[in-house]
């Protein structure tokens, strides 16, 4: 289920190669047993106390609906389901079989069959996934709110819905396939607006739904002052892009990659094989699309849209060297740059990264567009969202680095640890301005243990 390049990779299912069965890794832990174990006891902690169970409360909200809401963090900050944040809990035994399966429903459940016009020039395509489903079951399409009609979307959230969602919903139905090897679920009927359908038709439905340029493969969104312009990534949905976008071009592959032994167990080769060929495209086509040679010979990054904030994408590069979406040439290239970021500190700070380059002289500021001032937040706060990915990329160059990325941000969740015993995993930081946002977020700790975990860098 990994694509190798060696070795030593990578947090993608399959190769193109495709031999599509369990995940394998010859990879060596990258921490003590006593680390790995302080590790996961923490990721289940902080898991476990983001979960809101029918019926109960949190805040002056209750959960109405039948299912188990797992929130972005532990104190209850954000008080709903978010897709992705909910996926990024999965990866180790943190959450149950049951209850992914009952996300997956949930989810089906308010997934339009049909275009919703919000309002003039503010709209829901059909088959889009929503960002994230309130207590009482219904679904908010756009960042920034907890609306669920009409006064959603517009301004700073874009035109149209962020365009990771979908990705994240495919990713969670995997993680059923991926820890019970069954087919039942996908090829079960489930219940959606327009009626009900088989869930493994719905997964195309959602995957075809996303803008892609046809000849390349990439996901596409439109000007950044238009009405089809969406938010590439819901970590980034303070940041203007346009054009051809990184991001999400590599979770279109990964999700392709991860749906292809699906589609073959439930009897579909056709389906598998166009998901293939899906995969085989993008990864051919993305490192001539976004990657630049940096300054320094053999080191480049890959850039985050064509259009508007075609900069550096630090975590999007991270990512497509993870999960084997560049190719061979470019993708050692891309984790140098990685490497010197984090061996000078420019990148990584206690094992968390951030999403853009501080300390670019062609985009000093950092993003182009934010809705935030520098190193505040998304542009340029330090993230353990994205530690993860950054280690697993260190390890296909270099496994020391790998090592000590790893044992830095343990040794950064043990010096944070509370009066309960439960490490401070912040949603982002910035130690520049004594600035520490949200503890205990699930993102931040349960992520990338589920990420070294499938790669085998934990046991």
């Amino acid at each position: 289920m990994f694509l190798f390049f060696s070795c030593r990779t990578v947090v993608g299912l399959g190769a193109l190669v495709l031999a599509g069965t369990a995940s394998v890794s010859c990879a060596a832990p990258l921490l003590s047993q006593e680390d790995m174990a302080f590790f996961h006891d923490q990721g289940m902690r902080i898991v476990h106390e983001a979960r809101v169970a029918p019926g109960q409360k949190s805040g002056d909200k209750i959960n109405t609906t039948p299912y188990v809401m797992h929130l972005p963090d532990s104190q209850h900050a954000y008080m709903a389901f978010w897709l992705r944040d909910s996926n990024m809990a999965l990866g180790s035994d943190f959450v149950s079989v049951d209850e992914i399966r009952d996300w997956v429903k949930l989810t089906a459940s308010i997934i339009p069959n049909a275009d919703w016009q919000v309002r003039p020039g503010i709209k829901v395509p059909g088959y889009s996934v929503p960002d994230h489903i309130n207590f009482d079951g219904k679904a908010t399409f756009f960042p920034a709110t907890y609306e669920s009609g009409t006064n959603q979307g517009g301004g700073t959230a874009g035109t149209l819905p962020p365009l990771d969602d979908a990705f994240f919903f495919l990713f969670t139905v995997s993680e059923y396939w991926s820890l019970t090897q069954k087919i039942g679920l996908f090829e079960s009927t489930v219940t959606t607006p327009g009626g009900k359908m088989p869930l493994c038709d719905l997964c195309l439905k959602v995957f075809d739904a996303i803008p892609v340029d046809e000849a390349t493969g990439m996901v596409v969104t439109g000007d950044i002052d238009s009405d089809s312009n969406a938010r590439d990534f819901g970590f980034c949905d303070g940041v203007w892009k346009s054009g051809k976008l990184l991001f999400t071009s590599v979770l279109r592959y990964d999700a392709a990659m991860r749906l292809i032994p699906q589609y073959r167990a439930a009897g579909k080769p056709e389906i598998a094989e166009r998901l293939e060929t899906i995969a085989e495209q993008i990864q051919k086509n993305l490192g001539p699309m976004f990657y630049h040679e940096g300054p320094t010979p053999g080191e480049g990054w890959l850039h985050s849209a064509t259009g508007f904030s075609n900069q550096p994408d630090v975590w999007g590069s991270a990512y497509a060297v993870a999960v084997g979406a560049v190719d061979r040439e470019r993708s050692p290239k891309v984790a140098r740059s990685l490497l010197q970021g984090f061996r000078d500190r420019s990148l990584v700070i206690s094992g968390c990264a951030c999403q853009v380059l501080p300390h670019d002289p062609a985009f000093p500021h950092g993003w182009m567009k934010s809705t935030c001032p520098p190193g505040v937040y998304q542009n340029g706060g330090y993230w353990g969202t994205g530690t993860g990915w950054y280690i697993v990329a260190l390890n296909t160059i270099d496994p020391d680095a790998a090592r000590d990325m790893a044992t830095d941000f343990v040794r950064f969740l043990r010096a944070n640890v509370n009066s309960a015993g439960t490490t401070q995993a912040w949603e982002v930081f910035n130690p520049d301005r004594n600035e520490y946002t949200h503890p205990h977020y699930v993102a931040s700790i349960a992520f990338p243990y589920g990420l070294l975990k499938r790669a085998g860098l934990v046991k």
